[in-house]
């Protein structure tokens, strides 16, 4: 099978027929790979943990002319026939050795000999059907960022030729160092993008880690880790990540792997790391363990409860209950005000908010340093009534003031003018707020 020639933009095209392969727009060494009749949404959802987890990593010092090699990643309704044209292989022979389920989802790594690395995204029409399902939805945004974290850190180790049938790296170093230092940074990064609260995740597993009998030695191994029910491995290990974090800082994990390889015993780089020997920190984990898990002395990344102004609803992000107004400010756009209508869902306020905060990374990183006043986000159903209240005009008056401006919105083409989108902008003079309404 030939390889496939890029497309002349990093969008996903419309057209769905043939494989779309380019390289990724915001991470320089990332090519994607997407095969025939996967949607658009399915990349979408995919990169939405790739892109903060390549800007939070980087952020803690790595080196990215580490990673000159290429990292790709294929997704597909059926990966058994790319991995084997990728390993020269028999199809049926990699379904064997993977012990693929053609229902089920399924994500992988490999880094060859060359430090080119791979992940594999197995994208069924069973786990496809049910994407609307959050749990699936959340699996899928953060399994490829997981996987990518997983590829720098065999890359700065410098293990080549790691692969699923190659465990040379996990037994020089510990399951419970390799997935819980990858979990950890991965929900950091999804936090300081907006698209968790690390405080709500992080209470979640310290609550399933109580309930995990393993220790940290027993999960040295593969099979140790993979002991405990419903990935508590995960969660443990995410726990022992945070306390390490809170000695050493976030970068030390992920500065750890410069010091670990195939010739270096992993406890000699864990204690010129982390300023104590192994069986030091088990224990200092084990009485952290008694304690319930108390909460850490870690830098924050994303909402914290104690910053929010009084007037603010309980948590900068939108709360389960949809029943009123909720009126907050943007914990990382200092000048940002949110007001988000009733019923309006949470996933609708993060997928709009991704692209406020990359924006703004990329905006400020031309030199731009402070933006004096308020901007303001009114996100409704219909936003007629609040754009009223905002100009202090009546109902009618702002929607034929839209309508005289023309904001059509959508229903040209589903002729439902229920459906449109309408949107406005305006800046005031002076110390009056800048406003935005959409």
């Amino acid at each position: 099978m030939p390889t496939p020639a890029p497309t002349p933009t990093p969008a996903i095209l419309p057209d769905t027929s043939g494989v779309r392969d380019f390289q990724d727009p915001d991470v320089p060494y990332l090519r994607w790979e997407i095969g025939p009749n996967i949607p658009d949404s399915y990349f979408y959802e995919a990169r939405k943990g790739i892109v903060p987890a390549h800007h939070y990593v980087t952020s803690l010092g790595l080196d990215i002319s580490e990673l000159e090699n290429q990292l790709s990643i294929y997704m597909y309704e059926d990966i058994a026939p790319v991995l084997a044209r990728l390993r020269g292989m028999g199809v049926e022979e990699v379904k064997r050795r993977l012990e693929l389920d053609p229902r089920a989802f399924f994500g992988a790594v490999s880094v060859d000999e060359d430090g080119a690395g791979e992940i594999l995204i197995h994208l069924p029409e069973r786990f496809r059907n049910s994407l609307d399902n959050s749990p699936d939805r959340d699996y899928l945004m953060r399994a490829p960022a997981h996987e990518m974290i997983h590829v720098y850190q065999y890359r700065l180790a410098g293990y080549g030729g790691f692969s699923e049938t190659n465990w040379e790296v996990r037994e020089n170093i510990p399951w419970w160092l390799i997935e819980g230092g990858d979990e950890f940074l991965l929900n950091r990064s999804l936090a300081r993008g907006g698209l968790l609260i690390y405080d709500e995740r992080r209470n979640r597993n310290a609550q399933i880690a109580a309930g995990v009998d393993a220790s940290l030695s027993d999960m040295e191994t593969m099979r140790g880790f993979q002991a405990p029910p419903e990935g508590g491995g995960y969660t443990l290990s995410e726990m022992a990540a945070e306390l390490l974090a809170e000695k050493a800082g976030d970068e030390a994990l992920i500065t750890i792997w410069t010091l670990l390889g195939p010739e270096t015993p992993w406890q000699e780089a864990f204690k010129t790391t982390f300023g104590m020997t192994v069986d030091e920190f088990y224990r200092i984990f084990e009485k952290h363990r008694a304690a319930g898990f108390p909460e850490l002395d870690l830098p924050q990344v994303g909402p914290s409860l104690e910053d929010l102004p009084q007037t603010a609803t309980p948590t900068p992000a939108i709360i389960p209950d949809t029943a009123g107004v909720r009126d907050f400010q943007d914990y990382d756009v200092p000048f940002l005000r949110w007001e988000v209508g009733p019923d309006v869902p949470d996933s609708m306020y993060y997928d709009m908010r991704n692209g406020v905060i990359l924006l703004r990374e990329y905006i400020t990183s031309f030199g731009l340093s402070k933006i004096e006043g308020q901007a303001s986000f009114y996100l409704y159903w219909d936003i007629i009534p609040a754009m009223a209240q905002v100009r202090g005009i009546s109902e009618e008056a702002a929607r034929r003031g839209f309508e005289e401006i023309g904001h059509p919105g959508s229903e040209e083409r589903t002729g439902d003018r229920s459906m449109a989108i309408l949107k406005s902008a305006s800046v005031y003079d002076g110390s009056s707020p800048l406003r935005l309404a959409h």
